[in-house]
Formats: C-alpha cells, sequence, structure tokens
C-alpha cells in the first residue's frame, strides 16, 4: 500500500533500453520514503529487450514497479492506459529519457500534504521547472504569483517551455486524451488545458527533473513527436489541441488576441484537412466567445486550407 500523499510516476516508453537505467537510477535515489510512490511503466509496443531490463529490477528496487506493455500507439494511448492504472494521489510524469532530481518526489509530497483538504480541491496540483544536464535552466523562473493555471502560464506570460508537474490524479482522469486512432503526436496541452481550465496549479521554482539531450532527440520515434506530412497526417493531434484552447482557455484571448486569431483559424483548417465540415465543430465549441472568432475567420481557415493542398501537390 502506498503511503498517502502518494504519487504515481509515470513514464511512457517505446524502444528506450539506452536511457531507461538512467531514470530509475534516478529514482532510486529519490530522498522520500520509497513507500510513498510507484513507478508505471507503460511501454507502447517496445521491440528491445525493454521487458526483461524491466524485470531484473522489479525484485530488488525499494520502490514498486508495475510493468504493462501494450501495443504500439503513441504516447496520448499510453498516457490513457496510465490513467487508468495509476494509485496515487498525485500523477507524475516522467519521460524514459530525462531524470529527476534526487528531491523531487520529495518537495512535491511534502508541498502537497501541507496544504489543508479545500486548497487541494481547488488545484490542479504542483508545477515545477526543468534544468539541462549542466544545471542551466530551461526556460526563466515563474511570475512572481502563487498560483496560475496552465492557461494563463501559457497565454498571459507566456511559458511556453516544458513544465514538471504533479497534477491532482482524479482531475487527470477526468481529462484523457481524445479517443482517436492516430499513432501520431497529440500535443499535451490538450489535457493540461483540460486539466488546469478551472484549477490553477501551485507554483514552485525548484528545478526538479533534468532534461537530457541525446541521440533519441530528434528521432522519428520519440514517441512525444510527430514528423509527419502532409497536413491530413498531423491533422487530429492539432486539432484536438486547438479544441481543448478553444473550450478552457478562451477566458485568456485578451492576453494574446493574436494568438488565438491565429488558433481560430488553424481549428477549422486542421478540421478541413480532417475531411470534416467544421461547421458543426465551431457550433459545439463551449462558450459564445469562442464560437463568434471560430465563425469570423472561417473564411481564412479555407483559405489556408487551400493553399496547403496545392503546396503538397
Amino acid at each position: 500500500m502506498l503511503q498517502s500523499p502518494s504519487l504515481t510516476v509515470f513514464t511512457p516508453t517505446y524502444n528506450r533500453i539506452g536511457t531507461l537505467p538512467r531514470l530509475y537510477e534516478s529514482l532510486c535515489q529519490q530522498t522520500v520514503d520509497p513507500n510513498s510512490f510507484e513507478w508505471l511503466i507503460i511501454d507502447d509496443g517496445s521491440t528491445d529487450d525493454t521487458g526483461a531490463l524491466v524485470a531484473s529490477w522489479a525484485a530488488s528496487a525499494p520502490f514498486a514497479i508495475r510493468y504493462i506493455v501494450q501495443p504500439h500507439g503513441g504516447k496520448h494511448r499510453a498516457w490513457n492506459r496510465s490513467l487508468l492504472e495509476t494509485r496515487g494521489d498525485l500523477y507524475v510524469v516522467v519521460d524514459s529519457d530525462d531524470t529527476c532530481e534526487p528531491q523531487a518526489l520529495r518537495r512535491f509530497r511534502s508541498v502537497w500534504g501541507a496544504l489543508p483538504a479545500h486548497r487541494k480541491q481547488e488545484l490542479a496540483g504542483i508545477a515545477a521547472l526543468r534544468q539541462e544536464v549542466d544545471k542551466t535552466p530551461l526556460g526563466p523562473d515563474f511570475p512572481a504569483v502563487s498560483q496560475l493555471t496552465f492557461s494563463e502560464l501559457v497565454f498571459r506570460y507566456q511559458c511556453t517551455h516544458d513544465l514538471f508537474l504533479a497534477l491532482r490524479s482524479d482531475l487527470a482522469k477526468a481529462c484523457p486524451f481524445p479517443d482517436t486512432t492516430t499513432q501520431h503526436l497529440i500535443p499535451e496541452g490538450t489535457v493540461l488545458h483540460a486539466i488546469s481550465g478551472k484549477h490553477p496549479l501551485l507554483l514552485t521554482n525548484d528545478r526538479l527533473l533534468t532534461y537530457w539531450r541525446g541521440p533519441f532527440h530528434g528521432r522519428k520515434d520519440q514517441l512525444s513527436r510527430s514528423y509527419l506530412k502532409p497536413y491530413s497526417d498531423q491533422a487530429p493531434g492539432m486539432f484536438f489541441a486547438l479544441q481543448s484552447v478553444m473550450n478552457h482557455s478562451f477566458e485568456c484571448a485578451r492576453f494574446a488576441p493574436t494568438s488565438f486569431v491565429h488558433a481560430a483559424m488553424n481549428f477549422s483548417r486542421f478540421r478541413l484537412h480532417m475531411g470534416e465540415n467544421p461547421v458543426a465543430s465551431v457550433r459545439n465549441l463551449h462558450s459564445s466567445g469562442s464560437r463568434a472568432l471560430c465563425s469570423a475567420v472561417l473564411p481564412v481557415s479555407y483559405l489556408a486550407y487551400g493553399y496547403d493542398r496545392l503546396r503538397n501537390k
């Protein structure tokens, strides 16, 4: 049994036998009670010896390891499967080629554990920062406020760099990725805008995750990337991401009006690339403001779609 407040560290992986040992060692070095977290690995159909490697750790690891294999389908499918399996109060995503700083999980657990129950219900979780291997910060510090929604971070303060998040598991479970057959990229913002749409993140400027650059970065088999053309192959992921922005973040349009005009145009543009009529999708948006904006730029969306088709030819 996990000690509460507990954490599930979720790692999606695909043919990363070369980097997983580094992450495993960083989890072994955590300064938190090992009974307070589990490591949940969702193997997205690896063809290397990942299973044997994880099995060699499971018997002797100081913390619980659960390893689940599924057919290759992309990071979003691995994420959705992890939501069905997670047992922790907090849900922490760590990619297979990154590492946690020794104090990372203890910091998440202590901050969350110190909050009264009503504050936990108000928040979506905790947002921390990342760094390079040489301790160079990845992105600036957070604004001098204690909490912000994910949408406010992106559109009001232009915090577009990747964050290190410990999310409330119940909220994450309520906001899975769209069920789609595409095997490729659906940006994580698709679910993060939904999870933190009404619930702010508690901010800490601690840099608790280390980002490793190496031979896997930039490769086509990265679960978190897509190098697809034509636009019709990228369209579902981009459409779902923009739909989430329009549905959960439109209150931030006043902070970044140009960004929202572009998002509205691309919303219908990518819907057209999916072979669908965008008018019905515009009508189904949650707010009157997002519907009005997408309707106003619809002619531009058709022009952009036509240009894409000509360019692809």
